[in-house]
């Protein structure tokens, strides 16, 4: 069976308009920015302050807390990365003051991996108020 020009033209015309279409819905479906549930956030941020405000050995948890809730906000938003480095370099150019946040997280790292680390409590509400801040411009509380 021999299909001329004319009879090809009008099925490769559909199938171009088709693949175009089906490219531009799944352009704009990808791109569009999560939003997030701000009220369970702002719970989660309460419970981290909370735990700050009580002092001594709850300020390095609440340090640790503030970290996972800003990398759960990152993976929420559908920020890429296979770790929470990654994702936070991906997202630095959405916050306000990147260099705070990165401090904050380096921070909670001393924190997971030395065993002597002295935490002042202006230094754990620095770091708070930072993370707080990065929550913020990803729209997270």
């Amino acid at each position: 069976m021999d299909m001329g020009f004319d009879a090809i033209l009008p099925l490769a015309v559909a199938l171009l308009v088709v693949g175009g279409l089906l490219y531009v819905v799944g352009f704009f479906l990808g791109k569009k920015p999560k939003a997030l549930n701000k009220a369970a956030y702002r719970e989660k941020w309460q419970a981290i302050q909370a735990l700050a405000d009580k002092g001594g050995d709850a300020l390095p948890m609440a340090v640790l807390r503030a970290d996972s809730l800003l990398d759960q906000a990152l993976r929420d938003k559908g920020i890429p990365g296979k770790t929470m480095g990654e994702r936070m370099k991906h997202a630095q150019k959405r916050w306000s003051n990147a260099n705070s946040v990165w401090a904050a997280h380096k921070l909670r790292n001393r924190i997971a991996h030395e065993t002597t680390v002295q935490l002042a409590p202006q230094m754990v509400q620095s770091a708070l108020a930072s993370f707080y801040r990065g929550l913020q411009d990803l729209g997270a509380v």
